[in-house]
């Protein structure tokens, strides 16, 4: 049986990460985003394909790691969590109202993830601006909404995570799996 990609996607700084890491910490197979290990990759060796510099880079770069990912994780079992997936890098090129590559369309429908998404909606309360994520929160919150409809546009369902603390957000989470249905 193929393993389960279960996917946590939405705003920068909502708490993505922090879900991954807690999931992991209780012994489930997790899949780090892709995004901040393209923005330290570039910053460290100076490179140009940083979402503030040149999004159409970034984005297409973003999309060759979901792919890697994706394909790294066929012969787990079980529930593998992903933090983002590869419909993010098309919601963030039409967010900037740059063209989606017919490649990266194709690809959507060839690396299908669960077919109900968790989304984690903007949260000012814990959003933290970094070197990696220099972004304001105003700016996060714009990216919500292409996010949302670009999941289901790519025929996936959303279920909306609350805004509780990590253990009982991670808590809610495992006891909802019970509402996601197979691919």
């Amino acid at each position: 049986m193929p393993p389960r990609r279960i996917v946590i996607s939405g705003c920068s700084g909502g708490g993505k990460s922090s879900m991954i890491d807690a999931l992991a910490e209780r012994g489930f197979a997790t899949v780090q985003e892709a995004g901040r290990m393209i923005v330290r990759e570039e910053m460290a060796i100076g490179g140009g394909a940083l979402p503030w510099l040149n999004p159409e880079a970034f984005a297409l770069r973003l999309a060759e790691k979901a792919i890697a990912q994706f394909q790294d994780t066929e012969n787990q079992v079980g529930h593998v969590f992903m933090d983002r997936s590869l419909i993010d890098p098309v919601a963030y090129l039409e967010q900037h109202n740059l063209a989606v590559p017919a490649e990266l369309t194709k690809a959507i429908h060839t690396y299908r993830y669960h077919k109900s998404v968790f989304i984690v909606p903007p949260w000012s309360e814990i959003y933290v601006k970094d070197a990696q994520r220099p972004k304001s929160f105003d700016e996060a919150l714009l990216e919500f909404a292409p996010l949302h409809a670009a999941y289901q546009k790519a025929g996936y369902s959303i279920i909306k995570l609350p805004k509780i603390p990590i253990d009982e957000r991670v808590d809610y989470l495992l006891a909802n799996i019970s509402r996601v249905t197979p691919p």
